[in-house]
Formats: C-alpha cells, structure tokens, sequence
C-alpha cells in the first residue's frame, strides 16, 4: 500500500496518540530503534510501526478511524490541511493491514525512500 506523503515517525506517532489518547511525546519516546534497516544515508530504510499503533488500528471502528482522521488532517503535521477524503481510505486499508498481520502473528513494517 502506498502512503505517499505520510511519514512513519512523527506523522503515525500523531495517529497513534489520538487513536490512543496517550501524549505524542510519550508515543515518539517509543519510537526510537524502530529503523531497522537503512541505506543511502537514510534515503531508503524500513521502520517498524508500534506494536501500540498496529493494536490500535486493528481494534478501531470505523467510526473512530473516521474521527481520528478527522483531527489528524487537522494537525501541525499536514499544516492543518490534510484531506480527511484521501486520508481516511489509506487508513482503512492500514487498519485492515493491522487486523490481519496481528491475527496471523506479524507486525507492520514501512518503507521509506525519499
């Protein structure tokens, strides 16, 4: 799946702290080591989501997936003017993602090439 434009770090940990309510601050603390492999000086690495963001995902609605995104279009990160129509349907098929790598066992992985 291609999430063009979202970043797995700050913009997931924005995500993950909405769907959970925990702090951002906490939630990026958890994210330090999760780069498992990288190259190019960091131009293309694989990040490992957390196991908090993949468990939220898995277990959300779709009605909280839809508010969540809601104020996740909303934040510092997109500048305020992310688009809850593009945004909503990537979040849908991650959260399918998440349901499936948890119920067979897997975690979620992304790959990043800038």
């Amino acid at each position: 799946m291609d999430m063009n434009g979202v970043e797995p770090t700050v913009q997931m940990a924005t995500l993950e702290a909405i769907l959970t309510g925990r702090p951002t601050a906490q939630v990026l603390d958890e994210t330090t080591g999760l780069v498992i492999a990288r190259r190019d000086g960091g131009q293309r690495s694989v990040v490992c989501l957390t196991a908090s963001l993949q468990e939220a995902l898995a277990q959300a609605t779709d009605e909280q997936l839809a508010a969540a995104i809601d104020r996740w279009s909303q934040t510092e990160e997109f500048w305020g003017r992310g688009d809850p129509a593009i945004l909503l349907p990537v979040a849908r098929e991650l959260a399918d993602l998440a349901r499936d790598a948890t119920r067979e066992g897997q975690r979620l992985y992304c790959w990043v090439c800038v």
